[in-house]
C-alpha cells in the first residue's frame, strides 16, 4: 500500500492524523470563523447515512423518533420552593 505523506502516521500524533483523513476525504473544513468547522457534502452524506440506520435500529428497539422535550424547567413559586 502506498503511504501519503499528506497524512500523518496515527501512531505519532492520533488527533492530527484524523484531521488529516477528514480533510482529504473532504468531510468537513475549517471556516474562517474561529472554531467553526464547515461539513462538506462528503460529510454530509455520511451524517444522513447514519442518521437512516440508527432511526431503523430506533425503530427496531421500537423506540419512537422524537422531537419533544423531556425536560421541563419550572419557575420558583410559593407552591415549590421551601424556605430554609
Amino acid at each position: 500500500m502506498k503511504k501519503n505523506e499528506k497524512i500523518t502516521s496515527r501512531d505519532v500524533d492520533f488527533a492530527k492524523w484524523y484531521t488529516d483523513i477528514v480533510n482529504e476525504a473532504h468531510l468537513a473544513c475549517y471556516s474562517k470563523v474561529k472554531g467553526c468547522i464547515v461539513i462538506e457534502p462528503n460529510g454530509y452524506a455520511i451524517w444522513e447515512r447514519m442518521q437512516e440506520e440508527l432511526d431503523k435500529m430506533f425503530i427496531e428497539a421500537s423506540l419512537a423518533k422524537t422531537n419533544e422535550k423531556t425536560a421541563t424547567i419550572t419557575t420558583p413559586t410559593d407552591d415549590n420552593v421551601e424556605i430554609l
